[in-house]
């Protein structure tokens, strides 16, 4: 996991992730409880976006936005 990767607000919330699973894992107290964290960390890390993912996802809402902006009325309906 890069910063570069990450919007600031996304890179905040990694570190918030990173922080937390840090104090979980100081206080496990058996190791099965220290996988599990890990475990659970990585997959929300995981879950954020990273850049490429956001700009993807803006591009494709703006194609699917378009395609029923150019569906939404047609001619016949406005023709007298």
């Amino acid at each position: 996991v890069s910063e570069a990767d990450y919007s600031a607000a996304n890179w905040e919330e990694i570190q918030a992730i990173i922080a937390s699973a840090g104090s979980e894992i100081e206080a496990a107290t058996d190791r099965n409880d220290v996988a599990q964290i890990l475990t659970d960390a990585k997959a929300s890390i995981d879950a954020i976006p990273t850049l490429t993912e956001e700009a993807e996802a803006l591009a494709q809402a703006k194609r699917d936005a378009i395609a029923e902006l150019s569906g939404y009325a047609s001619e016949a309906d406005y023709s007298a």
